[in-house]
């Protein structure tokens, strides 16, 4: 009560606006200097951040505007990342120089994220646009297409691979019925025509697949 009359609040005027948490809710999310009072009036009292700080993570609303806002600090960081350095990772993990040109760096997408604080929307466009100008690089470069291609394909063979090896077989037999091993046979077909087909690659031009 006492560091609400400080500030010039009314306590009873508070107890009120509390009692109706829609309310509430909305003007901090709704409301930069409102979100800012509340952030500083929870920190100011150390004996209770931690227990409040729980409770919050404990709504599934709260827990996911967290994550949405961690998302986009994450992805603006790594625009603004990519634009300081041109240069980026591909899924693969290599190193990608992407020489922006004047004009890359002019688009609108990039153009609305040099905000102080841009919305989620603008960095998730920004994010986008970066990822097809480093999609366009490796595509620019053959070799490197080449082993970002071998570097997704062996992925997705070592996915399938331990996926297909947790698979209990006593567990499968169990449950087994015409669809799963419809499924299964399919599967092995389209694996062998696969390992035929780097088979015959491999007899004719040794070097594709070295």
């Amino acid at each position: 009560m006492a560091e609400a009359e400080a500030i010039g609040a009314s306590y009873k005027k508070a107890l009120e606006i509390t009692g109706h948490r829609p309310a509430m809710k909305a003007a901090i999310w709704g409301d930069d200097q409102t979100a800012e009072a509340a952030r500083e009036a929870l920190f100011s009292r150390p004996q209770e951040r931690a227990a409040t700080l729980a409770r919050a993570l404990t709504d599934p609303d709260t827990r996911k505007v967290a994550k949405a806002e961690q998302r986009r600090l994450d992805r603006l960081e790594y625009v603004r990342r990519v634009l300081q350095e041109q240069a980026a990772k591909s899924p693969a993990g290599q190193a990608v120089e992407l020489s922006l040109s004047p004009d890359d760096l002019a688009d609108e997408r990039l153009d609305a994220i040099r905000d102080t604080c841009p919305e989620h929307d603008a960095v998730d466009n920004a994010y986008d646009y970066v990822q097809e100008l480093l999609e366009r690089a490796v595509r620019a470069d053959p070799d490197l297409f080449v082993r970002e291609q071998r570097a997704r394909f062996a992925r997705a063979f070592s996915a399938t691979s331990k996926n297909i090896q947790a698979i209990d077989p006593d567990d499968l037999m169990a449950v087994a019925d015409d669809s799963l091993v419809d499924s299964l046979t399919e599967l092995q077909t389209k694996v062998n025509d696969l390992a035929a087909t780097l088979r015959a690659v491999s007899l004719f031009h040794p070097r594709v697949i070295s």
